[in-house]
């Protein structure tokens, strides 16, 4: 999880530069944004051990909506990270529209899937509610 968190932590603004002329946050916020940042990494990191460790946990027969859902939750987990950075340096409409795309229908359709899932084996185990 650290391994590949605080990589992610360090390298954020190596790999997405602050554009030139960016405006800066003002210095009372400036902790949270920092916080937040922090948070997305280890999250990222808890997503990379999650795609290595986690895999082994599905069943051999895994059924398609099974699979489906654990790269759900990856992508969920993953996607912070790349996400917020590419808010923090896209400053115009079209990059924001393909943001808007690329992550958040993604994840929408990724909690979709989970919700189908937990539902699956809620009935499965007949714990479908009383």
């Amino acid at each position: 999880m650290l391994a590949a968190g605080v990589p992610a932590f360090l390298l954020g603004r190596v790999i997405w530069p602050d554009s030139a002329g960016a405006p800066a946050p003002p210095l009372p916020v400036l902790p949270v944004f920092i916080a937040i940042s922090a948070l997305e990494a280890l999250l990222f990191g808890v997503g990379v051990a999650f795609v290595i460790f986690g895999r082994r946990w599905l069943p051999s027969d895994s059924s398609r909506l099974a699979t489906a859902s654990f790269a759900a939750v990856a992508w969920s987990l993953l996607s912070w990270w790349p996400h917020d950075n590419f808010h923090r340096v896209t400053h115009d409409f079209y990059g924001l529209a393909g943001i808007e795309i690329g992550f958040h229908l993604t994840l929408i359709a990724s909690i979709l899937v989970i919700a189908a899932y937990f539902i699956r084996m809620l009935r499965a185990s007949g714990g479908e509610g009383s």
